[in-house]
């Protein structure tokens, strides 16, 4: 049923093989049958381009891939990754979306965005969010239980900047009290500062 395979044999045995089924209508390329350790690498205009290892780990810009999607560039002016919904008329669906079914644990990140001084952004597993800290909710070691973002400016400053062309708003809510106790909100509008 396979409509195209090529082998590759050592000692009698299949090694490497390409394979069309025209059953499964699948194009399978196998590296390493009957054995271990083996990669499928990936060459254009004769440089190495991306790999698969044993461990299905893709790396791509690189041969030692450690994550599952490994992406590297030593280029100085690379756009490294680009997600694009190239359509106008979008009306649903996510551009970019990161899960875990790990539950809400504080041992984990759903994202880590740092550079190599330190953390920009980072999402820890029960949803809280750190802004420049890796451990929203703790303060010079004491922890002030769940805080969902928690900002710090290291030796800078730990500041928050609310811009609008009409108005800026900041409010604070309450859910479990009542409409009108829940709310404390400051405005700045038309150059006015208003304590709500």
């Amino acid at each position: 049923n396979n409509k195209i395979e090529v082998d590759a044999v050592n000692n009698g045995s299949i090694h490497h093989s390409i394979v069309s089924n025209t059953n499964s209508g699948n194009l399978q390329i196998r590296a390493g049958d009957g054995g271990s350790g083996h990669e499928v690498n990936i060459y254009t205009d004769g440089l190495f381009a991306a790999t698969f290892d044993n461990n299905q780990n893709l790396g791509i810009g690189t041969d030692s891939p450690t994550f599952k999607l490994h992406v590297n560039s030593t280029n100085v002016s690379d756009n490294v990754a680009y997600i694009h919904h190239n359509n106008a008329a979008q009306s649903s669906g996510d551009v970019l979306k990161v899960r875990s079914d790990a539950g809400d644990n504080a041992g984990s990140a759903l994202l880590n965005v740092a550079n190599n001084t330190g953390t920009a952004l980072y999402v820890r597993g029960d949803r809280n969010v750190g802004i420049g800290t890796t451990s929203p909710g703790t303060v010079h070691g004491v922890s002030y239980g769940t805080t969902k973002l928690h900002i710090d400016g290291g030796t800078d400053r730990g500041q928050i900047v609310i811009e609008g062309d009409i108005s800026a708003a900041l409010v604070l809510s309450d859910n479990g009290a009542t409409a009108n106790q829940r709310v404390f909100q400051t405005v700045v509008n038309g150059g006015n500062y208003q304590i709500k």
